[in-house]
């Protein structure tokens, strides 16, 4: 821990009257517990790390001492970036598709159930798109196969039904734009 008043490399300071709780530097806001930019930062970074290994957001609340709707607001923030990373540098048609995998999964939600289909490269296991829907139908499966042919390098795919081969094939766009 370092002394009071001393600030933790990566700290920025200020003359807000509040000390860090975390480094004791100066804090750039008083709150609750007032924290500095640098130690802001390094909780956020962790809080999305526990975030992105199924850490339930009510943990890393308590845990850091944070607002419910601070963590939901950082979230977001990367699912979004995460979202857009995946647009430039996936779904750009460079991937080689050797093999993918998809499946449907049944999404229980408060009051009501999505479908999510699904799709990954199997040999990299690359992941190549998600769609939710409430309906089991052909436009769930179209939006998918869009999705996995943004990704695709070629556009020679194979596709193989498991299950009811009817069923399935009745679902599956004769052509996708």
């Amino acid at each position: 821990m370092a002394k009071p008043g001393a600030a933790r490399s990566g700290c920025t300071a200020s003359k807000s009257g509040a000390t860090c709780a975390r480094c004791a530097a100066a804090a750039v806001l008083p709150r609750v517990v007032p924290r500095c930019i640098g130690c802001t930062t390094s909780i956020r970074l962790a809080g999305l790390n526990l975030l992105s290994w199924g850490c339930p957001v009510q943990a890393v609340v308590h845990t850091f001492l944070l607002d419910e709707r601070t963590v939901a607001a950082w979230l977001q923030r990367a699912g979004q970036h995460c979202q857009q990373v995946h647009q430039q540098l996936v779904q750009q048609g460079q991937v080689d598709l050797q093999h993918v995998q998809a499946d449907e999964l049944w999404i229980k939600l408060v009051g009501r159930r999505m479908w999510q289909a699904m799709a990954m490269a199997a040999p990299s296991r690359l992941w190549l798109g998600g769609v939710l829907s409430p309906q089991r139908d052909k436009t769930l499966i179209t939006a998918l196969v869009q999705q996995v042919r943004a990704c695709a390098s070629s556009w020679a795919i194979l596709i193989s039904l498991c299950g009811r081969p009817g069923q399935l094939r009745d679902r599956l766009p004769a052509r996708v734009p």
